[in-house]
C-alpha cells in the first residue's frame, strides 16, 4: 500500500475528507484524512495560494509573561507561566485548513497504525506544535524587519552565562515545540551527520570576536531545559567552565542598545536554524515534464515559502489581533493590520485605551508614567501611549 505524492506541492494525491478522530485507549486526538481514491492530483496547484500564515495562525497569540521580573537570578528561578495548549489552539481553523491541504507530514509508512489503505491519521499535537514553531519563526522575522510591536516575550527567553574574569555569553532558548508529537518528532529527527552539517558554527560581522553555536535535541534530557533548540553567542576561544547567572526576558534584553543587538543577532540565527531544520530535505527534480523544487510534505513547502518571503521583509504581525500575515503584494512596507476590519477595530481600541489612560491620570492625579503603567496593569498600554496622552493633555 502506497500513497502518491505530488512533489510540486508536497500534497498527497487523491480525493479525501478531513475530520477529527479520537483514540479512547491512548487518549489522543487525530486529524483523519479518509481517501475516496488515491490517484487524482490535489486541487491546490503549486504557488496558487500561500497558506503558511494561515497554518501558523492555528496557534493563537497569547501574550503571557514568562516570569514576573525581567531578570531572575538563576538560584531564585522557580518556573515559567506557560499557557495550556487549549488556550493557544484554534481547532476550527485547523480543520478548515486540513480540508484544503490534506496530510501535513506526507505519508510515513513506517508509522504503524497511522497509515492504512484508505486513511491517513496525524496526531493533533503534531499539528499544533508545527504551527507554533512556524508562528514563532514568522513573528521573529517580523520583529527583525521592524514590522511587529508585539515582541517575543511569550515564546523565547535568554540565559546569561559567566566564565572566568569578565567573560560572559548569552543563550537564546525557544519554548517551542514543548511536545512535538509522534509524527512531528519523527520529522525533526536528525542523524548525527545531518546535525553537524546543518548547525555548523556561524559568525556575524557585527560580532567579529564571537561565534554562534546551535544545539538541537528533539527530546532534551528532563530537567536540563524546556526546549530542543538553543542558540548561543560565545566569545572566540572561550573554553573555561561557565555558570548560568540568571534568566532574562525578551523585554529586558531589548531595553538597552547593547543587549538588544545581542538579542536580535540570536533571534536571526534562531530563524535561520529553524529554516534549515525544516527544509534540508527539499530537493530539485525533473519528473513528468516538471523541473523545480520538490517537496516531501506540505510542511516542507510551508517552510520553503516562509524562507523565500522572509528574505523580502514583508511578513508582519497585526497590531490589533496579533495574527501573522504576509504582505507580498504591498508596494510599501506600510501594512500593519491583517485586514480592514482589524484596522477599524484598532482605531476604536486606541480611543478606548486613551480614555482609560486619561481616567487614570484624573483619578490618581499624577503624570508619573511608571506609576500609571503599574496602575493600569494592561499589556496593551505601552509607555509611548501614556506619554502621548500626557503630551496631548499638556498641549490642551
Amino acid at each position: 500500500m502506497r500513497y502518491l505524492l505530488d512533489e510540486r506541492t508536497g500534497s498527497i494525491k487523491g480525493k479525501f475528507k478531513a475530520d477529527w478522530e479520537f483514540d479512547l485507549d491512548n487518549n489522543i486526538d487525530y486529524v483523519a484524512f479518509e481517501f475516496e481514491e488515491r490517484r487524482s492530483l490535489p486541487a491546490q496547484p503549486p504557488g496558487e495560494e500561500q497558506l503558511y500564515t494561515e497554518f501558523a495562525n492555528i496557534a493563537l497569540p497569547i501574550y503571557l509573561p514568562l516570569f514576573e521580573k525581567q531578570w531572575v537570578p538563576f538560584k531564585e528561578f522557580e518556573g515559567f507561566m506557560l499557557p495550556s495548549e487549549e488556550e493557544i489552539f484554534d481547532s476550527e481553523r485547523l480543520l478548515d485548513l486540513a480540508w484544503k491541504i490534506g496530510p501535513l507530514f506526507g505519508s510515513y509508512d513506517d508509522n504503524v497504525g497511522l497509515i492504512s489503505e484508505s486513511k491517513i491519521i496525524e496526531p493533533l499535537d503534531s499539528w499544533f506544535s508545527a504551527a507554533k514553531m512556524l508562528n514563532l519563526a514568522i513573528r521573529a522575522q517580523a520583529w527583525l524587519s521592524d514590522r511587529s510591536d508585539m515582541g517575543l516575550g511569550d515564546m523565547i527567553y535568554f540565559v546569561c552565562h559567566a566564565g572566568r574574569g569578565d567573560q560572559e555569553y548569552w543563550e537564546l532558548v525557544s519554548l517551542y515545540p514543548r511536545n512535538p508529537g509522534e509524527v512531528y518528532g519523527d520529522f525533526l529527527e536528525l542523524s548525527e551527520e545531518e546535525e553537524h552539517r546543518l548547525f555548523l558554527p556561524a559568525t556575524d560581522k557585527a560580532f567579529p570576536d564571537m561565534t554562534f553555536l546551535t544545539e538541537w535535541e528533539v527530546e532534551p534530557p528532563v530537567g536540563r531545559r524546556l526546549s530542543p533548540l538553543t542558540v548561543s553567542l560565545i566569545p572566540n576561544g572561550m573554553k573555561e567552565p561557565t555558570i548560568p547567572l540568571g534568566y532574562a526576558s525578551f523585554r529586558y534584553m531589548t531595553e538597552t542598545r547593547e543587549t538588544a543587538a545581542i538579542a536580535d543577532a540570536l533571534i536571526a540565527q534562531t530563524v535561520r536554524s529553524l529554516v534549515l531544520l525544516h527544509t534540508h530535505r527539499i530537493y530539485h527534480d525533473l519528473h513528468d515534464g516538471f523541473f523545480g523544487v520538490a517537496y516531501g510534505s506540505q510542511l516542507e513547502r510551508f517552510w520553503y515559502n516562509f524562507g523565500a518571503d522572509a528574505a523580502l521583509g514583508k511578513l508582519g504581525v497585526c497590531l490589533h489581533c496579533g495574527q501573522v500575515f504576509e504582505a507580498m503584494q504591498e508596494r510599501k512596507d506600510s501594512k500593519v493590520y491583517c485586514s480592514t476590519p482589524c484596522q477599524e477595530n484598532a482605531k476604536s481600541a486606541r480611543n478606548y485605551r486613551k480614555r482609560k489612560i486619561r481616567a487614570a491620570i484624573d483619578s490618581e492625579c499624577t503624570n508619573d508614567v511608571a506609576y500609571l503603567l503599574h496602575y493600569l496593569d494592561d499589556y496593551r498600554i505601552s509607555r509611548k501611549m501614556v506619554e502621548d496622552v500626557l503630551a496631548e493633555e499638556k498641549s490642551e
